[in-house]
């Protein structure tokens, strides 16, 4: 190594590159004799990513966010990715959605860079739905029409109570996958119990 002739070597800025195995040798009039090897290894310590994005649904209009948790040598930064396409200026360790749309649903990713190494997070998807609307039919005064319009090929289920107030319990009535007309109609028989029934859809 050019200039390393003294018995001291040493390495004024630690980087990647520096990573090898040294040795050195010694010599006098006499003759020369080589020291032991020593290895030089980069820490995975100096940046990991300890909490990955996740993957999540989420309903349309919602706000969002992805977070990722990097430790190791500052300065620490970011830069986030939408199928492989970089997020305009989406370099801090969240990703947030005030707002989610249509457009927002893909494959996200995050590049975290200090110094001296760069690593990538894994990827999470981000689905937005629309929720689920009901409407509901009287054809016959024992016949109850309950029609769902939601996402095509999304699993809904409908689910019946008796009380509004928190924590009240909801039945499962029926369970239907949204074809390709975005709608599904359930028919049930109408409730000869003189106290209102509520329904809803949820999504297992």
């Amino acid at each position: 190594m050019a200039g390393a002739t003294n018995p001291a070597f040493v390495i004024n800025s630690a980087a990647p590159g520096v990573e090898g195995t040294y040795r050195v040798i010694i010599t006098n009039d006499v003759g020369a004799t080589t020291s032991r090897i020593a290895s030089v290894t980069w820490s995975s310590a100096t940046l990991a990513i300890l909490t990955q994005p996740q993957n999540r649904l989420v309903e349309i209009g919602r706000p969002h966010t992805f977070s990722v948790l990097a430790s190791g040598v500052s300065p620490i930064s970011y830069q986030w990715f939408k199928d492989n396409v970089a997020v305009a200026n989406a370099t801090n360790d969240i990703l947030t959605f005030a707002s989610t749309a249509r457009t927002n649903s893909g494959t996200y990713r995050v590049v975290v860079t200090n110094p001296f190494l760069t690593v990538t997070s894994s990827n999470a998807v981000l689905t937005v739905v629309t929720p689920p609307l009901l409407s509901i039919n009287l054809p016959t005064p024992s016949t109850v029409w309950i029609t769902c319009t939601g996402d095509v090929g999304r699993v809904h289920r409908l689910l019946s109570g008796t009380n509004l107030a928190v924590g009240s319990v909801w039945v499962p009535v029926a369970t239907s996958t949204v074809p390709a007309s975005g709608t599904v109609t359930w028919i049930l028989a109408a409730s000869t119990n003189s106290k209102p029934v509520f329904f809803r859809a949820a999504t297992p």
